[in-house]
């Protein structure tokens, strides 16, 4: 099945613990939550600049996303330091 909902390259795609599901993250930063037959479940827009990765938690199925943000933000440890916080 195409997975057309994402405007982008797809970067990584996982079943689900249920074995029906699949679950894809584009460079789009979507996440997308398929059935077994390709068909959309659920969109999602994330933070992100690119889904990178996918893993589902070992219990309840919950869904780590990881991938690159548009930008780094550094919080000011201390004023006139040039460390960052550790």
């Amino acid at each position: 099945a195409e997975l057309k909902e994402h405007t982008a390259a797809v970067n990584v795609v996982r079943f689900g613990p249920d074995g029906k599901t699949v679950v894809s993250g584009g460079s789009d930063g979507k996440v997308v939550v398929w059935d077994g037959a390709g068909t959309k479940k659920n969109a999602y827009t994330t933070p992100l600049a690119d889904v990178t990765g996918l893993a589902f938690g070992p219990d309840d199925g919950s869904l780590l996303v990881g991938g690159r943000l548009p930008s780094l933000t550094v919080p000011d440890s201390a004023p006139n330091s040039s460390q960052l916080p550790t």
